[in-house]
């Protein structure tokens, strides 16, 4: 391990000090402008901590290359979550900002959500959204008040997924709580760490500013890019081990609220599966779905769909939907040389 001292930023009381936290592994294209749209932020009193986890290209030389306007470790590869973690052990903010090494810090991201925060109770947490580098007219705002949920918070993050470089979230109630990101998930971290932050009486609340712009690109490391049926299957455990976690937690007095949020994300995730023709893990989801006991069982899906699930298996369900769906469109919108 290798360390560069860190800036001496000195805490004051109406300026609270900010730790913005980057994982990075083989983002020797990306890492240096995303470092620097953190160094960049209009509001000044702030650290950034860059945790390389064990990258095998040129990333570490452009992190050092940034002396000690950084905090930067490396070690062995053992994945972002991990890495994050260390980062939430070595901040020293009131308020810590996660984002990835191939986005992009919006320039007054921190000012606006710590002006924002000021005004709020110790247990709420800020968010607004994101946009894409390449299409900036797509804002992806993972809002909760979207959710019918919204009133519950653990039912809404549950429905939901705020993406993890909107919030800011307050270090006392991460470390009060021990708030970490599962290193044994391989997605949805974000999804898992905020179900989380809800558990611990936590209340996020939306503000329509940008906080981040992130990239689509095709780096051989980067999961997004990871085929369909792969990602479903990461999806499982993250959904399960976050159903669990929820299920442990209320200690078999989940309101009802809370169980057909549950319900629903695991069995449209078990259709999802279903339609790749993955039938095990579809019947995994849609066997724990329904051995949540709701007082009004959520419908996913059309009426009739509902009605169909009633005496038809899930999964078989499922493909003959999707057979339907198929040969409509087929129907609809026939190849050119068979028009």
């Amino acid at each position: 391990m290798t360390v560069a001292p860190q800036s001496q930023t000195e805490l004051t009381e109406d300026k609270p000090l900010v730790s913005i936290i980057i994982p990075c592994y083989n983002g020797e294209n990306f890492v240096a402008e995303a470092i620097q749209s953190a160094l960049d932020q209009t509001y000044e009193n702030i650290e950034v901590i860059v945790i390389d986890d064990g990258s095998t290209d040129n990333s570490l030389e452009i992190i050092k290359s940034f002396g000690s306007k950084i905090y930067w470790e490396t070690g062995p590869n053992k994945g972002a979550c991990i890495a994050r973690n260390r980062a939430i052990d070595l901040a020293e903010g009131e308020y810590v900002k996660f984002f990835d090494a191939d986005d992009i810090l919006a320039l007054k991201s921190i000012e606006q959500q710590v002006e924002t925060s000021s005004y709020l109770s110790a247990d709420t947490i800020v968010y607004g959204y994101a946009n894409s580098l390449e299409k900036p007219s797509i804002k992806l705002t993972g809002n909760l008040s979207g959710s019918r949920a919204h009133d519950h918070q653990v039912a809404a993050c549950i429905s939901g997924n705020i993406l993890t470089g909107s919030p800011l979230h307050r270090k006392r109630l991460i470390d009060n709580h021990q708030i970490r990101f599962d290193p044994l998930l391989k997605n949805g971290q974000e999804w898992n760490f905020h179900v989380q932050c809800a558990l611990s009486g936590a209340k996020f609340l939306y503000h329509d500013f940008l906080c981040f712009s992130y990239r689509q690109h095709g780096g051989i490391d980067r999961l997004s890019n990871a085929s369909e049926k792969q990602r479903r299957e990461w999806n499982l455990r993250t959904f399960l081990s976050t159903a669990n976690l929820v299920s442990s937690f209320y200690s078999g007095n989940t309101p009802d609220i809370v169980k057909e949020a549950v319900y629903k994300r695991l069995y449209n995730l078990g259709r999802q599966c279903a339609r790749l023709s993955m039938k095990e893990e579809s019947n995994i989801l849609f066997t724990y779905s329904k051995s949540i006991k709701c007082m009004r069982r959520p419908k996913c899906g059309r009426t009739s769909y509902h009605l169909a699930s009633q005496f038809i298996p899930p999964y078989f369900l499922e493909r003959i939907t999707q057979m339907v769906r198929m040969s409509s469109e087929k129907l609809l919108y026939p190849p050119k040389n068979q028009i």
